[in-house]
């Protein structure tokens, strides 16, 4: 908002500023191991304060029924600039004791209501991050066969593995 006062006259005219996402951390992936922590941060600016959400695909994850089967916070922080100077606003989403089927895409979307001409209008930016989750169960298809009594089995890359011998 600018505050003028000419001739005993006040003007007040309010400046809005679309939200522009400044940085989403760890950049364009993360690849993490089974059970570990994966933290998203998320910084926007805009005017008014920009909203800010966190999406698995298109599930909101608002601290309740996330779609996610693993422990998740939400954290917002927000540094608000003087009057009329732009707001700043950081988010984090950390998902603990990660699983397999944790892995997706994640958005971050920040909004914010605009005055466009006297008209209000919604102002958005958002930005994806994949995570993928590496499993430590991870099942591989064994094919087994039998040859002069012994066993054994190629795993998917066809490299045979003793299994048992037929005189036990």
């Amino acid at each position: 908002m600018i505050v003028q006062v000419r001739h005993n006259t006040l003007f007040i005219m309010f400046c809005t500023v679309r939200p522009l996402i400044v940085s989403l951390e760890p950049g364009a992936g993360l690849v993490i191991n089974e059970t570990d922590s994966a933290t998203f941060v998320c910084t926007t600016t805009g005017l008014p304060t920009p909203l800010v959400q966190w999406y698995r695909g298109t599930i909101l994850l608002n601290g309740t029924g996330m779609g996610i089967n693993s422990r998740v916070e939400l954290n917002q922080t927000m540094i608000a600039g003087s009057l009329g100077q732009i707001d700043t606003v950081t988010s984090s989403l950390t998902i603990f004791d990660t699983f397999g089927n944790d892995s997706d895409t994640y958005t971050c979307v920040a909004s914010n209501d605009l005055i466009n001409n006297d008209v209000m209008e919604e102002g958005r930016a958002e930005q994806n991050i994949t995570l993928f989750v590496q499993g430590m169960h991870t099942v591989h298809t064994l094919h087994v066969y039998a040859i002069n009594c012994l066993y054994f089995c190629c795993s998917e890359y066809m490299l045979p593995l003793l299994f048992t011998d037929c005189h036990s």
